[in-house]
């Protein structure tokens, strides 16, 4: 599960490099 939550941020990091969404996603699971 771990591993899985990680991948996705890559995930989200790669889709959204910059963007704000990505920000606001890459926030969210951090919390």
């Amino acid at each position: 599960m771990m591993l899985k939550r990680k991948v996705a941020k890559g995930i989200i990091l790669a889709a959204g490099d910059g963007d704000r969404l990505g920000s606001l996603t890459l926030t969210r699971p951090k919390v």
